[in-house]
């Protein structure tokens, strides 16, 4: 079972994903945080494999604090796989590619989500 934490202050994309995750097999919302601040804490109480990140997450506003976290989250959790979302992929610097494991537009379809997160063979 894929444990996902998911990351995000649009509420109508997080019961999107969450309904969306529920209808399908060997996959398991542990949680939602709205806040970058709250994102350790969640990860130490929930133990999820898949972080699914808000690029554009409150408490995330400049390339260094997301440099930050991404270097805090693989110190402390370094199983943990990180994908992105974002709005506009083309805006993600080149520096912290090598830092997620992925990348998905908020408006592909959902099945490209799922491609992904099975391309993790976790």
């Amino acid at each position: 079972m894929m444990r996902i934490l998911l990351a995000d202050d649009h509420a109508n994309l997080a019961n999107t994903i969450s309904l969306w995750l529920s209808q399908k097999a060997n996959f398991e919302l542990v949680g939602t945080v709205t806040v970058s601040g709250e994102i350790v804490d969640a990860i130490q109480k929930a133990a999820p494999s898949v972080l699914l990140l808000d690029w554009d997450l409150p408490g995330l506003t400049s390339d260094e604090e997301r440099r930050q976290l991404m270097q805090t989250l693989h110190a402390r959790f370094p199983r943990l796989h990180i994908i992105v979302l974002r709005s506009n992929l083309l805006a993600l610097p080149r520096a912290l590619a090598g830092m997620v494991h992925g990348y998905i537009s908020k408006t592909e379809s959902p099945d490209h989500l799922l491609d992904l997160l099975v391309s993790l063979n976790i």
